[in-house]
């Protein structure tokens, strides 16, 4: 995902390059898809955060359970925190979705 945000950060560089060389006729529309830009690296970037944090506060309840109950209620709760985190992984990218995060 690091890649992935470096690219998207010398899309924006390389258009912000061609929006100066056109000069100030564009300015607005220049302006504007730069701010939605931005916005749409900063959204993924929370998304990854919360997306680790929520992996990691898995990790600590599978291990719980691993250590103090029976394999078959780790192997379940296993199974229903990755289910939790596709289905929050799900969500946020129709958030970012819905917010026309598409950068080209």
């Amino acid at each position: 995902m690091q890649t992935d945000s470096v690219a998207d950060i010398k899309n924006v560089h390389s258009f912000l390059f061609r929006c100066r060389l056109q000069g100030s006729r564009n300015r607005n529309l220049c302006s504007k898809y730069l701010n939605q830009q931005l916005h749409c690296i900063t959204h993924m970037k929370t998304e990854m955060t919360f997306m680790v944090a929520m992996v990691m506060m898995q990790t600590r309840v599978m291990l719980l359970v691993i250590l103090t109950l029976d394999t078959t209620l780790a192997v379940v709760v296993v199974m229903v925190s990755v289910m939790a985190v596709m289905i929050t992984k799900v969500v946020m990218h129709m958030v970012v979705e819905s917010d026309q995060c598409s950068i080209d």
